[in-house]
């Protein structure tokens, strides 16, 4: 587990416990046949032990919660007895067989949260889920915003029992359960808790609508915007859908009314009219609002709490906000992509004209894995050619398969989304759903600038209206803001000639990069846990697709967390160095020298991946057709198969 894992989980804790006193926990009530109808309460579980002072005895309908604990000897339970509603619970063992029925939880409201608690948590859902864009910190502050303002959380929506910051509902925390998370059903009652329901059901409807309108003339995964993954949760997921076409296609403007009515019987129509008045609210007894007027109120409403949530997270979670170190990496690549643009502009072609058609081809040749195109999609395959020209860390930095917009998403080592405009670096990667002047099923470009009192961004690159073009794009179309931190994390290492007797040829560059890997992901492991991270890295290089060199594999984007640059322990690794003082890199630098010269025993069977087993079950793991648990070692799971 990172540093910053760790500082998010303390905090989650601290506010879990708080909800845990707000009685968002399961209660039985005591079953005694016996007359008096009163058991005794006890410190251990055993006859033999002394009775809580506090509460010698039970009676028969007393409410108790339970504490988790059981013993085998004799059936005891622990539990836990307020002798005041609002007191702490007092702790003690019972005979199981006192157990009586469960004591159903309904409260009127869910417990307030303060706010910095909840963004907290926002933010260590994303962490946790693996950097996963459809659990954005982000996003999931700015729906409870719009939900519920973070301050109501009784039930605002007409004919529900919707509850909490993101207004759920018994049935859809049934489906949440149904997933077999390690929750119970009073966990809804909880603000804290809801929040990676909240992650669950926008993921799965993400990935619903994916398959709902993924073109079937390209393989390119599609990708929803944060607006569409909203509107599936306003509208629902069939409704979404045919907004998403109407309104791509442009060629009509439908009533809302129209559109809902093929999804929604009219009862529940109604009742969707009356909770989502402020997006479908009709005019002087005219119909509901058009396609287009829901979409575009829909999208100002997003963006602007999304300004808020980042503002919250700023505030409350600093940690979480990565600062630049080198604003003006981009410059090279943006250099390429102008000249491209005036090329396009003094010569008036589009991609239809044969020196168009003639350049596009040249971009897949010199930068993508597909040399013959043949795709209408060329924007991956503009901003894979524009990194290309600069060489160096900016070409190793091209993604697997750049022509398809979707895999841009995972390049570059920190995500910056829909945060602070106005100082995101020109020359970062956007990644933006389709829209009706792309094709494809998404779109890449470069960020050019911020425009204010609007809501565009100017985006640089290929493919825009048929072109190499600056035009602007809705912000409500973002899907990723990706940067690419540093070129180099170990500018302190001069001596890059090989070692004598390395596998592949690896330098003292090589080594301290693997030994600062090991001591950010296993210094406060075993030193089996620390020897299995380089068996990792080793296994990588040898399997091809990480990096041709050990340093390229460490520090291959959104890989090893520690590189991160919203890691607290990026800024820890960075200038390590051995005999210094630190007894644990001294061990991980004696690891890494071992490993680069093949004299490291594989402990992990072969292992490419591994995870923080106090963290949730990671994407890849889940997605994966045949992953292989091979070892458990400290606090990491060691996997192979994974594709």
């Amino acid at each position: 587990m990172t540093d910053l894992q760790k500082a998010f989980t303390t905090r989650f804790l601290n506010g879990r416990l708080r909800h845990r006193r707000g009685r968002v926990v399961a209660r039985y009530e005591i079953n005694v046949q016996t007359d008096p109808p009163v058991i005794p309460f006890r410190t251990e579980p055993s006859f033999d032990a002394p009775l809580v002072a506090a509460a010698e005895r039970l009676l028969s309908g007393q409410v108790i919660e339970l504490k988790g604990e059981t013993s085998g000897i004799g059936g005891w339970i622990k539990i836990g007895v307020r002798l005041q509603d609002d007191a702490d619970p007092i702790p003690g063992w019972i005979e199981t067989f006192y157990l009586g029925a469960l004591v159903p939880e309904t409260p009127a409201t869910v417990p307030p949260v303060v706010a910095g608690l909840f963004a907290a948590e926002c933010a260590r859902q994303e962490v946790l889920s693996g950097g996963e864009l459809a659990v954005a910190a982000d996003y999931l502050i700015a729906l409870a915003l719009i939900e519920t303002n973070l301050t109501s959380f009784g039930t605002l929506l007409t004919g529900s029992d919707a509850v909490g910051p993101y207004q759920i509902t018994s049935q859809e925390w049934a489906a949440y359960l149904a997933t077999d998370v390690p929750v119970s059903e009073e966990a809804r009652f909880s603000a804290l808790s809801q929040i990676q329901c909240a992650a669950w059901f926008s993921e799965r409807d993400s990935a619903e609508f994916a398959k709902a309108v993924q073109p079937a003339s390209t393989a390119d995964p599609f990708i929803p915007s944060f607006l569409d993954m909203f509107h599936c949760r306003l509208i629902g997921v069939a409704a979404a859908t045919e907004v998403y076409t109407i309104h791509k296609a442009g060629a009509e403007n439908p009533a809302m009314q129209d559109v809902l009515s093929k999804h929604f019987a009219v009862a529940d129509l109604q009742t969707l009219m009356a909770n989502r008045k402020r997006f479908l609210g009709a005019g002087q007894g005219g119909p509901i609002v058009s396609v287009g007027a829901f979409v575009n109120q829909t999208a100002a409403v997003l963006a602007d709490a999304m300004t808020k949530a980042f503002t919250l997270l700023r505030q409350e979670v600093p940690e979480f906000i990565p600062v630049l170190p080198d604003r003006s990496l981009g410059q090279g690549w943006m250099v390429t992509a102008e000249a491209e643009r005036q090329f396009w502009e003094q010569n008036g072609i589009s991609e239809t004209d044969p020196l168009g058609a003639q350049r596009v081809l040249k971009y897949f040749q010199e930068a993508t894995n597909n040399p013959g195109g043949g795709d209408t999609a060329w924007c991956g395959a503009f901003v894979a050619w524009c990194l290309k020209q600069q060489g160096g860390f900016a070409a190793d930095s091209i993604v697997k398969d750049p022509a398809w917009a979707a895999n841009w998403k995972n390049w570059g080592d920190v995500e910056l989304r829909q945060r602070d405009w106005q100082n995101i670096p020109a020359g970062a990667i956007v990644v933006l759903g389709p829209s009706g002047d792309t094709s494809g099923s998404g779109h890449v470009a470069f960020f050019h600038k911020y425009i204010p009192g609007s809501s565009k961004i100017d985006l640089l690159g290929g493919n825009q209206t048929n072109r190499v073009k600056l035009i602007p794009e809705d912000r409500s179309r973002v899907v990723s803001i990706r940067w690419l931190s540093a070129a180099d994390v170990a500018p302190d290492i001069t001596d890059r000639s090989p070692i004598q007797g390395a596998i592949s040829g690896a330098t003292n560059y090589d080594l301290i990069i693997l030994a600062r890997t090991i001591y950010g992901e296993a210094r406060g492991e075993p030193q089996q846990g620390a020897e299995a991270v380089a068996n990792v890295v080793i296994n990588r290089l040898n399997a091809g697709g990480f990096g041709n060199t050990i340093a390229k594999v460490c520090l291959k984007p959104s890989q090893f967390s520690c590189w991160n640059l919203n890691d607290a322990n990026r800024a820890k690794i960075k200038d390590k160095q051995p005999h210094s003082g630190d007894a644990a890199f001294d061990r991980c630098f004696n690891v890494a020298r071992k490993a680069v010269i093949g004299g490291l025993a594989d402990v992990t069977d072969g292992a490419t991946h591994f995870y923080a087993i106090t963290s949730n079950l990671p994407s890849w793991v889940r997605k994966s057709r045949n992953p292989v648990l091979t070892i458990t070692i400290g606090h990491h799971a060691f996997y192979s198969g994974i594709d």
